[in-house]
């Protein structure tokens, strides 16, 4: 979906928080698991003589096992006392059990070994045979050790509440990990099942690995509500046609490629709760449509606070065959029933509808230059709000012929103020005479789609020595002023400047913090009988897709030369 940004130097923002959700990491040190048959080739004094070695490694990497040589046909044997592997190390003690050389005195074998990533085995050995002190290497030459970790089903739900990122209405599955977290998961995928159909799929976003680093998670299934899984963004939904709203889910599995590369899987066929609690309502026949409408400010719906109790002129036309055809006016307020929202009358089915908002009034305008404390941003339209509000604004008038179908129409507007706040900067000049004079905001309201046509745009209006003919600028990373979130500088940021004679080129910034490079050369003034040379740099700025919403701050340096 499309993100409306906010771009101010101070401001406020909501932060939303992830459906998804980790238990403190435990610390894990077992990531092989050596449970297996092996042949060793242990070397003593330049021969190599085989070994039988069988290994049992419980889940906190305890071992128990026993071995003897030579391999296939074993004289002397040895039965594990003590072991352990930590991490990609190995490390057990073992008592000979035959020949009677070995057993009297007791001879005590101790095993150190490195797992390699192939999973064979190697290290070093020593024993005192004898009340001797014997000792060598050792290499596995038959059997492989696993990755560790496993995966096991936790609840599996019907669930029905507001996680703040809408209602969800439909399954909750939770899974756990053993000898392993999901930090670095290479592949999380969660499904859920009626009986062997497939109803939906959850993939898991690069943010479970990075930010999810315990050994539990959660994943949502919504079958009837409004859960929002891209501002939520740990999941990817894929729904089948039949994905619940009509049969009971009776299994959810999950397979997960850990870090380390193993694969691991669980399954839970024991639901809790009456699923059909999370059916549908029932679609009743209807005759009747209507078209909602509301107010968005700087990429939220407006409130008496954030709209500062503005009224929103609109205009609408009808013709519909139980209220007959008309037109008129109509306002986006805080006085309406819903502040902001207006809702038409029911109109049958096949009407004709159009709005739009009425600019150039004394309160809204076509764009921030014109005076009016709001501009116009566009319009968008959906069969449900969710799908409105996702859609890209144009600035196409909504228009409906033959409804069919309730519609929803979002209005945008961008809120022209003066953020509240001050920008940092700095001036470097030569004799004093450079001075940035006014910043004017001209876009401050963007889409998280990575381009400068939809992103800000600013107009520094600067005055320059006269004999310094090159201006350059820099600014630091964009920082998210409530939560986490940055706009980096780098490929994100132009200047450009009509009084330059680079060929009306544009200056990519490269990185934070450092002067664009090459110079604007200044061969214009806007006015020449002011002192020093009066020049605008337009600034722009694209606004990566995925920043999170809200309003973020930067500072700014501008030299001459």
């Amino acid at each position: 979906m499309f993100k409306k940004i906010v771009s101010m130097f101070m401001g406020a923002s909501v932060l939303m928080l992830p459906f998804a959700f980790t238990m403190p990491a435990v610390a894990v040190t077992t990531t092989w698991d050596v449970t297996g048959e092996y042949v060793i080739a242990v070397d003593y004094e330049g021969t190599d003589y085989l070994h039988d070695l069988s290994l049992t490694q419980d889940e906190d990497g305890d071992l128990t096992g026993n071995g003897g040589s030579p391999a296939g046909s074993n004289v002397y044997t040895w039965v594990l006392t003590s072991g352990m592997v930590v991490g990609n190390a190995i490390d057990f003690l073992a008592d000979y059990t035959a020949t009677p050389d070995a057993v009297t005195p007791q001879t005590t074998m101790h095993v150190v070994g490195t797992i390699a990533e192939d999973g064979t085995m190697s290290g070093t050995w020593t024993d005192n045979y004898n009340g001797g002190d014997r000792s060598g290497s050792w290499t596995s030459t038959e059997g492989n050790a696993s990755p560790a970790g496993s995966l096991a089903a936790e609840d599996f739900g019907v669930v029905n509440y507001d996680t703040g990122l809408g209602i969800l209405k439909g399954y909750s599955a939770g899974f756990g990990l053993t000898n392993a977290t999901f930090s670095g998961a290479q592949s999380v995928i969660v499904q859920l099942f009626a009986g062997d159909t497939l109803l939906q799929t959850n993939t898991g976003t690069e943010k479970i690995g990075d930010e999810i680093i315990g050994n539990q998670i959660s994943s949502p299934f919504d079958v009837s509500g409004d859960f929002d899984y891209v501002t939520d963004g740990y999941w990817t939904n894929a729904r089948e046609s039949e994905y619940g709203q009509s049969v009971p889910a009776t299994k959810v599995v999950a397979t997960v490629i850990l870090e380390n590369g193993k694969t691991v899987t669980a399954e839970n066929t024991n639901l809790s709760g009456d699923p059909t609690t999370i059916y549908p309502d029932p679609v009743t026949a209807t005759t009747t449509v209507k078209v909602t409408v509301e107010k968005f400010v700087n990429g939220t719906m407006a409130t008496a606070a954030s709209a500062d109790n503005s009224d929103f002129p609109m205009y609408s036309t009808w013709d519909a065959e139980n209220i007959g055809a008309g037109a008129g006016n109509y306002v986006l307020s805080e006085t309406n029933t819903t502040p902001y929202q207006a809702v038409t009358a029911d109109m049958t089915m096949g009407a004709d509808y159009s709005t739009k908002e009425k600019v150039n009034g004394s309160v809204v305008g076509a764009q921030c230059d014109t005076g009016e404390p709001y501009a116009l941003k566009g319009y968008t339209t959906g069969d449900t709000r969710a799908a409105a509000i996702a859609a890209t604004p144009t600035m196409t008038e909504p228009s409906f012929t033959n409804l069919q179908t309730n519609k929803y129409v979002i209005v945008w507007n961008t809120d022209c103020s003066n953020p509240s706040g001050e920008i940092g900067g700095e001036v470097v000049g030569s004799d004093g005479v450079l001075e940035v004079t006014s910043i004017e905001m001209i876009d401050t309201s963007a889409t998280a789609n990575g381009t400068f046509t939809d992103g800000w745009e600013y107009v520094f209006h600067i005055t320059a020595p006269s004999s310094e003919e090159d201006i350059s600028m820099k600014f630091s990373d964009w920082l998210r002023t409530e939560g986490s979130g940055t706009i980096p500088v780098a490929n994100n940021m132009r200047i450009s400047s009509a009084q330059a004679d680079n060929g009306g080129a544009t200056i990519l910034l490269t990185a934070a913090n450092v002067y664009s490079a090459p110079a604007l050369h200044m061969d214009g003034d806007l006015d020449p009988v002011m002192a020093g040379r009066q020049i605008e740099v337009t600034v722009e700025v694209a606004v990566p897709a995925g920043t999170p919403n809200g309003s973020y701050t930067t500072s700014y340096g501008v030299q001459s030369n």
